[in-house]
């Protein structure tokens, strides 16, 4: 390296210079002795000399490998700073020539745009007048001036070029000095792929945002199209938890808008109040370009590594079992003592639920329960998600996709947020109007990965495509699991959806009201299952359901972080209202596995026994259930053209089993109400909506009717043979089960 102050042969470049002559003056000029040779590139003169560099200043220094080379410079031709600091390392364009002319392009310029064998750079100056400046790193040569940008003489004269090249480098000068930034050429010139003829181009406005136009040389000059107004910071990232691409937004570095697919993303951008004239090619290959491509986690929450926070919005601090002692000491003071063991063990199906995403996404055979707390009111769940649960997550600002009450905003966005998050997300306060609104959300959760393709356009989770979503759910509500099956489910299996669903009944009594006087200071658990998980990772991913899980991760922490004997009791009462909950749930699921036909039909026979009727057999049930309609809600009527009642009448007879020769007026296989009805043609059975108290309200569908509205109320319209099948083919199952004669007996 040579240094300021040494002796050395030095080469000393010189831009913007008319001659060898012009040089050699200026060197004179701060006391430089030329006395070697002078080789002249164009406007680029090249001078060995040897002198102290001392006299020349404050140079500029450009390293290479080879050797050191200092340039000098006249002010109006090329002002180089002389403030540079440190060095320019390597080489440019291939030559050392090149590497300290480069320095002199970026005086010209921040845009570089190659024309022929020249790299051009321009900057704007007064009026319509552009400096521009044209280098051959091949050659050598190098031109520069401050030129008319639309005048071509103007431009030949001064820049001493041919009228083919003012011409192209005209037009290539208006973008560089444009506002405007080229995202992509949609069109070159033939035989020129250097030239562009239709681009894309942006320009940035206020508020981080840029507009979008696409550009077309035309005779006349150039046209430009606005397309759009688009968001700066637009990222394509590749979620490694769902293994999924994202369209994504970021506004302050906050995530505001995600999907999978461009088209609904170019629609939430409009939402947002983004402004797309259409969605065509031209704006989707310009969302492609503009995005930043990368690879990461969109939202916080368990991955195979432990929990990640990308936005430093979680307490990861390890705190050991601090605020699970401090939780289990406040519900235990301030709880009555049923509600006791339902409040510890929400608590440790909540630490569960921060695991369960990765467990459900490596095991396809764990269940996470949708856990469904049902409580007339007033009983403290939404205390405790207030003053234990969200502290022991340790949300902070992102509490808004962690605690929701009442029904999930229509946003779509917000609903992707909410599906995408992979903390617990905590339902409070859910009356049935909330949950008909959150009802696709709970069935994604509770169905389980891949599967979100259900109430896509009617509860706006709103990705144009497959969705995954393995959020753990967590729903407070005065709405009773068969009450919210019957009133806001429709198009799914409710034995599917009840086999997943882990209810819990509080008591309704009230939490002690000094505890609002002495509310307790629980320090999040979040660091302490990060530990856990990370080192009890095989034991919990092969837990078989969610309370499985919990009492593995109760386990894991006790045996971390358990030193007192205050502090085993403690874990040990968690595992004991894990197991409690266990208990009742195992005692409630077979109702909640009832099928609407199974329901109905129990429904009906209770119906028929405390009118005090004797059932002997399903015939007493239908009956009952015909012969006192206003009480039952079970009407008939008749169809509406004579053709369907005769194909009805044929399939009862076939379903009860009565010959073509037989009279099923006296048929002992035929009950009395139904032969009645066959004669009287009335085939179809009007089931009006909440009759018997188990069937829906009209509103989601039932034994596969859709409720129809008749005569200002909402009835499930089926055929006579429909209708008996429940209890023909019911009282089948149960003799084959019981092995009876195909009698039942009057419970006693």
């Amino acid at each position: 390296m040579v240094l300021a102050g040494s002796e050395a042969r030095i080469g000393v470049l010189i831009a913007g210079v008319e001659s060898e002559e012009e040089a050699r003056e200026i060197l004179e000029d701060v006391g430089i002795l030329v006395n070697d040779t002078v080789t002249a590139r164009g406007k680029v003169i090249i001078i060995n000399i040897n002198k102290e560099l001392t006299t020349l200043g404050d140079p500029v220094r450009v390293e290479t490998d080879n050797g050191t080379y200092i340039l000098a410079y006249k002010d109006v031709d090329c002002p180089l700073m002389n403030t540079i600091n440190s060095p320019i390392q390597g080489v440019v364009h291939g030559t050392r020539l090149a590497l300290a002319s480069q320095i002199c392009l970026k005086l010209c310029g921040e845009t570089e745009a190659r024309l022929g064998d020249y790299i051009v750079r321009a900057r704007q100056e007064a009026g319509d007048l552009v400096h521009a400046c044209l280098f051959n790193p091949t050659t050598g040569e190098w031109r520069e001036g401050t030129v008319h940008a639309d005048d071509l003489n103007d431009i030949k004269s001064i820049l001493g070029i041919g009228e083919g090249l003012a011409v192209e480098l005209a037009n290539l000068l208006r973008r560089l000095v444009s506002p405007f930034r080229q995202v992509q050429c949609l069109k070159w010139l033939v035989g020129n792929e250097e030239y562009c003829l239709e681009s894309l181009t942006i320009r940035e406005v206020n508020n981080g945002q840029v507009e979008l136009w696409l550009e077309r040389e035309r005779r006349g000059g150039l046209e430009r199209v606005f397309l759009a107004r688009l968001p700066a910071d637009v990222r394509i990232i590749h979620d490694e938890f769902l293994g999924q691409e994202f369209y994504t937004v970021y506004i302050n570095d906050r995530l505001i808008i995600v999907s999978s697919d461009i088209n609904d993303f170019a629609n939430a951008l409009k939402n947002r109040g983004f402004i797309i004239e259409r969605l065509d090619r031209e704006v989707q290959l310009a969302i492609e370009a503009l995005a930043k491509r990368m690879k990461g986690y969109l939202m916080p929450g368990i991955t195979d590594d432990g929990i990640v926070d990308p936005y430093g919005e979680l307490d990861l601090n390890d705190y050991g079992v601090e605020g699970l002692v401090k939780a289990y000491e406040w519900v235990v003071k301030y709880y009555p003592e049923e509600n006791r063991v339902r409040a510890l063990a929400n608590i440790a199906l909540l630490i569960a639920k921060i695991v369960s995403p990765i467990v459900r996404k490596h095991n396809k055979t764990f269940v996470d329960f949708v856990v469904w707390n049902y409580g007339r009111g007033g009983e403290g769940k939404t205390t405790l998600v207030e003053y234990v649960l969200t502290p022991l997550l340790g949300v902070g600002g992102i509490n808004e996709y962690v605690v929701i009450k009442g029904p999930v905003k229509r946003d779509t966005q917000f609903r992707n947020l909410v599906s995408l998050h992979r903390l617990p997300l905590i339902l409070d306060e859910q009356d049935l109007k909330s949950l008909r609104e959150n009802a696709g959300m709970i069935i994604a959760t509770a169905v389980g990965m891949g599967t979100i393709g259900i109430h896509a356009s009617k509860y706006g989770l709103g990705i144009g495509a497959r969705f995954v979503n393995m959020r753990g759910v967590i729903v407070n509500t005065n709405v009773t699991f068969p009450a919210f099956l019957h009133e806001a489910i429709s198009n799914t299996s409710d034995v599917a959806l009840a086999r997943r669903v882990l209810v819990i009944n509080w008591s309704h009594e009230s939490v002690d009201p000094t505890a609002f006087d002495d509310l307790p200071v629980v320090k999040p658990i979040m660091g302490a299952v990060n530990n856990v998980f990370r080192k009890y990772k095989s034991e919990l991913m092969s837990s078989s359901d969610l309370i499985d899980l919990a009492v593995k991760i109760m386990v894991a922490l006790a045996r971390e972080y358990a030193r007192a004997d205050n502090e085993r009791v403690v874990i040990e009462d968690y595992v004991k209202a894990l197991e409690n909950v266990r208990s009742e749930y195992e005692v409630e699921k077979p109702q909640l596995l009832e099928d609407d036909a199974e329901e109905f039909r129990n429904a009906s026979y209770e119906f028929a026994r405390k009118l005090g009727i004797q059932v002997r057999s399903w015939m007493d049930v239908v009956d009952a259930l015909l012969n006192n309609s206003p009480q039952s809600g079970v009407e008939l009527h008749g169809a509406r053209y004579a053709d369907e009642t005769t194909a009805i009448q044929e399939r009862v007879l076939k379903l009860l089993g009565v010959g073509p020769n037989e009279d099923f007026l006296t048929s002992p296989r035929v009950p009395s109400s139904i032969a009645r009805a066959l004669s009287e043609g009335r085939v179809k059975v009007y089931v009006r909506a909440n009759a018997l108290g188990v069937v829906p309200g009209g509103w989601r569908q039932w034994l596969g009717k859709t409720g129809t509205p008749y005569r200002g109320r909402r009835y499930y319209v089926l055929d006579l043979d429909e209708f008996l099948r429940v209890f023909v083919e019911g009282d089948e199952a149960s003799r084959e089960a019981s092995g009876s004669n195909g009698e039942l007996n009057e419970a006693s």
